[in-house]
């Protein structure tokens, strides 16, 4: 949440991934086309991909890139947050550790919704970067998977999972190395 004001352009030009001249353009194109993300321009000029651009903030501001096709979601994370809210903003939750929530998000550097999602979980926010077709698809298949278990009972007040036992199985054949890593990730980061 205190991620340094950084711009994506500056960041692809750092990483050699666009010239200057790219970004030149880019820039003007959306001058001429208000509320368009730069990244999304620069993606359809050609000059970039959206896994290199994930890449490349998730090596610059340290922030995880995660599978989320495989990746294990943790205990209690999707009960979190509000199944139109996941939808909305395009915002998974992947583990509770401690008063931090871990959510999957496209883009951290435009999470404008960062607040409401903190009032909404009641816990603090560590967001990491999933590629977007991907997160959609988990998004959809994990709080289906949830409101039917909700549907049928099965889910306690406010809608937390009284049952765990119940639980749909999530990708078994994930190590659980990915989330050790990711956990140890975010401790170092937060002292």
């Amino acid at each position: 949440e205190n991620r340094p004001n950084v711009r994506l352009g500056d960041i692809l030009i750092e990483a050699e991934l666009i010239t200057a001249a790219q970004l030149g353009e880019a820039l003007r194109i959306q001058a001429g086309q208000r509320g368009r993300r730069i990244g999304e321009i620069l993606i359809e000029m050609g000059a970039v991909s959206v896994r290199l651009i994930q890449y490349a903030m998730s090596d610059k501001l340290g922030i995880p890139y995660v599978n989320v096709r495989e990746f294990e979601i943790g205990a209690g994370a999707l009960e979190a947050i509000d199944t139109a809210f996941a939808i909305r903003y395009q915002v998974l939750p992947l583990l509770r550790i401690g008063a931090t929530l871990v959510v999957a998000v496209e883009d951290p550097l435009l999470m404008d919704f960062a607040q409401e999602l903190r009032l909404n979980a009641g816990m603090t926010i560590a967001p990491v970067i999933a590629n977007p077709p991907d997160l959609k698809a988990r998004i959809a298949r994990e709080y289906s998977t949830l409101e039917g278990r909700i549907g049928e009972g099965r889910s306690g007040p406010a809608g937390t999972n009284a049952s765990a036992p119940n639980a749909p199985a999530r990708s078994s054949n994930t190590p659980h190395m990915k989330v050790t890593d990711l956990t140890s990730q975010l401790a170092r980061e937060t002292h």
